[in-house]
């Protein structure tokens, strides 16, 4: 192995590690949130322990840095059922949590949650290593690591292991489509949306349609095309199958303040609605529209530069925004927007190709 291959792996390790562990400890005592009891209490269930001792250890858990939290916390296990179908739609980290409390005890929550936010920072390399090369790699990782996907991906929710199967199906397709391991790539992606399937059921339907929409205007790609569309349909048809609940019912359980009031009769009006309200919040905050800025003219420049690879990962990012239009909830605008990290990783991974080989081409022309 080349030197430079070397180290370019041991800066891409280093980044991963250091990168996740920023992460981690960024707000380390804030990495519980009321869905974290569900998959908590749950995850005691399936280790062995009765239901109320489960929840007892949950709301432990959640608020074991915070007591003030305990009222609400004795709270949310007594929500109406519809509440908890939500959650039992979601099997996947649960089942993961158990296998850390049965290998480590307590702390195995802990230590799952780690290793999700290191195989997330890890997945991230994997993109950028495969759009801009081996030196592109460890950049992909820190910028996973600094941004709000980093952030999520390190708390104890399931969105950490989706933003892993999310990156990795996006891996796969960029497999795909640039020809050098097309059936690897093929297989890794549609193994990963159906693996997110009981991690976040619309996170799969969203993705396989986004990559089915890539292969069919962007990337220009039929396997793509055929290999998103099967998936989001298998992803549906699974909900359907299950009788998971549906987008209606999320509509629903943010209405209602998690199924607490009666139905709205009309939900979907309640919603364009709501779009306006939360368009009207969003657009006073710099911060957030800095940020969009920055990512809008990123993906512009990616699509202008390498087309193929860039809408795949564009049209990934743009499932976040999706998700937000369908569950506009001004305080959850961070985390529904977790995907835009993709674009940001090509085209940052595009720049450090460009830079690369300029570097490579001065060096080697004088």
């Amino acid at each position: 192995m080349r030197p430079t291959t070397l180290a370019s792996l041991a800066l891409t390790t280093v980044a991963i590690l250091g990168g996740t562990w920023l992460g981690w400890h960024h707000d380390a005592w804030h990495r519980s949130f009321r869905d974290t009891q569900w998959y908590v209490r749950q995850a005691y269930v399936d280790a062995g322990r009765a239901p109320a001792e489960a929840a007892a250890l949950a709301i432990r858990y959640r608020c074991h840095a915070d007591p003030t939290c305990r009222k609400d916390a004795a709270t949310v296990f007594t929500r109406p059922p519809r509440y908890a179908a939500i959650f039992a739609s979601r099997p996947a980290y649960p089942a993961l949590l158990t296998v850390g409390l049965r290998l480590a005890g307590d702390r195995g929550i802990d230590l799952v949650t780690f290793a999700i936010a290191l195989l997330a920072t890890a997945a991230a390399a994997l993109v950028a290593g495969l759009v801009g090369g081996r030196w592109a790699a460890p950049f992909g990782a820190i910028a996973f690591a600094a941004s709000p996907a980093g952030y999520w991906a390190s708390r104890a929710l399931s969105d950490g292991l989706a933003r892993v199967l999310v990156l990795t199906a996006l891996a796969g397709a960029l497999l795909l489509i640039g020809g050098r391991r097309p059936q690897l790539g093929l297989a890794v992606t549609v193994v990963s949306i159906a693996l997110l399937v009981p991690v976040r059921d619309s996170d799969a339907v969203a993705l396989g349609g986004a990559l089915a929409v890539a292969g069919l205007l962007g990337s220009r790609d039929r396997r793509l095309l055929v290999a998103g569309a099967t998936s989001a349909a298998l992803a549906f048809a699974a909900v359907r199958t299950f009788g998971w609940p549906g987008l209606v019912e999320s509509l629903q359980d943010s209405y209602t303040v998690h199924f607490t009031q009666p139905d709205v009769v009309d939900p979907w009006a309640r919603l364009v609605h709501g779009e306006w309200q939360l368009f009207r919040t969003l657009i006073v905050r710099p911060t957030l529209m800095a940020e969009l800025a920055v990512i809008t003219a990123a993906s512009v420049w990616a699509i202008r530069r390498r087309p193929r690879i860039a809408w795949p990962a564009l049209l990934v990012g743009l499932t976040g925004p999706a998700s937000l239009v369908a569950h506009p909830v001004a305080p959850e605008v961070s985390r529904m927007l977790t995907s835009l990290v993709a674009p940001g990783i090509v085209a940052l991974a595009l720049l450090v190709e460009l830079l690369v080989s300029s570097v490579w081409t001065a060096q080697h022309s004088s």
